[in-house]
């Protein structure tokens, strides 16, 4: 299932989870790994995602999926969705960034599944 507007995307894929080609995409991807491990090939090394966490990617980072579990969820947002939203409530800062590690989410789905 992929669905797609002018703020970003949503993507859940049960197929296609095999070794894919590098992209460089000029959006915040937020990639969750709710079901199996992982993991994705940058420039500055590997990420392994484990079952239950997710890692996000800032624009323009080059990657490739090397590997994800049995399922792949992945949520796109367009820069200029962020920095409006952070406009909004006051917080705004040039340019956002955030760190690319895995972070867990199992307390997070435990009220989803």
């Amino acid at each position: 299932m992929i669905v797609s507007n002018e703020n970003g995307l949503f993507l859940m894929r049960h197929t296609q989870l095999g070794e894919r080609d590098w992209r460089n995409d000029e959006c915040y991807k937020i990639i969750f790994s709710p079901f199996g491990d992982g993991v994705y090939q940058t420039s500055i090394g590997d990420i392994a995602v484990n079952q239950g966490s997710f890692f996000i990617f800032n624009p323009n980072v080059a990657h490739r999926q090397l590997k994800a579990g049995n399922e792949k969820l992945l949520v796109e947002l367009n820069p200029s969705l962020l920095s409006q939203t952070t406009d909004q409530i006051g917080a705004h800062r040039e340019p956002l960034s955030f760190p690319t590690f895995p972070t867990s989410t199992r307390n997070f789905y435990s009220g989803f599944f």
